[in-house]
């Protein structure tokens, strides 16, 4: 195998990764829809298993959900100082990976 099929391999592996972890934080922003952030709980328990779920008010008030290796971040938008482009915001609240 040449270096250009290792890179157009590795380029569609992340490709397939990203779109993954999209559609992720997407199903996230279903459940979460018109919730406030001390009310997600029950939502996010229907995605994930119960002892992937924490909450936590230190540093501040966030959710973090273990999946697949990665962490995902549940935040109030005013917590956040920027949104990055591969952040979901669904009204008050900001879903992302750290």
């Amino acid at each position: 195998m040449n270096i250009k099929e290792e890179i157009k391999k590795l380029e569609d592996k992340i490709s397939s990764e990203k779109k993954a972890s999209d559609s992720t934080l997407q199903q996230v922003a279903e459940a979460v829809k018109g919730h406030n952030l001390m009310s997600m709980r029950k939502p996010l328990e229907t995605i994930f298993k119960k002892k992937d779920i924490d909450f936590s008010f230190e540093p501040i008030p966030a959710f973090h959900i273990k999946h697949k290796g990665k962490t995902i971040l549940i935040v109030n938008k005013n917590n956040v100082e920027e949104v990055d482009s591969s952040d979901v915001v669904v009204g008050n609240v900001v879903i992302g990976y750290l």
